[in-house]
Protein backbone atom coordinates (compact mmCIF):
# COMPACT_ATOMS: atom_id res chain seq x y z
CA UNK A 1 0.00 0.00 0.00
CA UNK A 2 1.13 3.51 -0.74
CA UNK A 3 2.39 5.39 1.83
CA UNK A 4 1.11 9.23 1.87
CA UNK A 5 3.19 12.03 3.20
CA UNK A 6 0.19 14.69 3.81
CA UNK A 7 0.25 17.56 6.71
CA UNK A 8 -1.37 16.73 10.26
CA UNK A 9 -5.11 16.54 9.65
CA UNK A 10 -5.21 16.21 5.93
CA UNK A 11 -8.01 13.77 5.52
CA UNK A 12 -8.29 12.02 2.45
CA UNK A 13 -11.22 9.96 0.51
CA UNK A 14 -10.37 6.79 -1.90
CA UNK A 15 -13.12 5.78 -4.95
CA UNK A 16 -14.77 3.64 -2.19
CA UNK A 17 -15.67 6.42 0.94
CA UNK A 18 -16.57 8.70 -2.27
CA UNK A 19 -19.05 6.37 -4.01
CA UNK A 20 -20.48 5.41 -0.37
CA UNK A 21 -20.98 9.46 0.03
CA UNK A 22 -22.76 9.99 -3.80
CA UNK A 23 -24.68 7.08 -3.11
CA UNK A 24 -22.46 5.90 -6.48
CA UNK A 25 -20.17 2.42 -6.97
CA UNK A 26 -16.71 2.20 -6.56
CA UNK A 27 -16.63 1.32 -10.66
CA UNK A 28 -18.54 4.49 -11.38
CA UNK A 29 -16.20 6.53 -9.42
CA UNK A 30 -13.48 5.14 -11.18
CA UNK A 31 -14.69 5.38 -14.57
CA UNK A 32 -16.33 9.05 -14.15
CA UNK A 33 -12.62 10.31 -12.31
CA UNK A 34 -11.08 9.39 -16.28
CA UNK A 35 -14.75 10.14 -18.70
CA UNK A 36 -16.27 13.35 -17.06
CA UNK A 37 -13.84 14.31 -14.13
CA UNK A 38 -16.35 17.39 -14.04
CA UNK A 39 -19.27 15.54 -12.42
CA UNK A 40 -17.00 14.83 -9.25
CA UNK A 41 -15.07 16.67 -6.64
CA UNK A 42 -11.79 17.78 -7.51
CA UNK A 43 -9.04 15.45 -7.28
CA UNK A 44 -5.95 15.49 -5.07
CA UNK A 45 -3.43 14.76 -7.37
CA UNK A 46 -0.12 13.86 -6.20
CA UNK A 47 3.32 13.40 -7.93
CA UNK A 48 4.26 9.92 -9.31
CA UNK A 49 1.11 8.03 -8.49
CA UNK A 50 -2.41 7.22 -10.33
CA UNK A 51 -3.95 6.66 -7.45
CA UNK A 52 -7.21 8.19 -6.87
CA UNK A 53 -7.88 10.27 -4.03
CA UNK A 54 -10.03 13.41 -2.89
CA UNK A 55 -9.42 15.46 0.09
CA UNK A 56 -12.51 15.35 2.64
CA UNK A 57 -13.03 18.89 2.67
CA UNK A 58 -13.13 19.49 -0.86
CA UNK A 59 -16.09 17.10 -1.24
CA UNK A 60 -17.60 18.66 1.79
CA UNK A 61 -17.36 22.34 -0.37
CA UNK A 62 -18.37 20.32 -3.42
CA UNK A 63 -21.40 18.93 -2.21
CA UNK A 64 -22.12 22.45 -0.68
CA UNK A 65 -22.08 24.34 -3.93
CA UNK A 66 -24.02 21.48 -5.42
CA UNK A 67 -27.65 21.69 -2.76
CA UNK A 68 -30.61 22.15 -4.49
CA UNK A 69 -31.36 25.68 -4.90
CA UNK A 70 -27.42 26.13 -5.10
CA UNK A 71 -26.71 24.67 -8.30
CA UNK A 72 -27.70 26.00 -11.74
CA UNK A 73 -29.68 23.86 -13.52
CA UNK A 74 -26.89 22.49 -16.72
CA UNK A 75 -29.48 19.52 -18.10
CA UNK A 76 -32.07 20.25 -20.56
CA UNK A 77 -33.40 22.73 -23.29
CA UNK A 78 -32.26 26.43 -22.35
CA UNK A 79 -35.20 28.47 -21.79
CA UNK A 80 -34.91 32.28 -24.02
Amino acid sequence: MLKLDLPSGVQTLGPEELARILHKSPATIQAEASRKPGGLPPRLMLPGTNRLLWRRTAVERWLRTHEAGEASNTKGRSTK
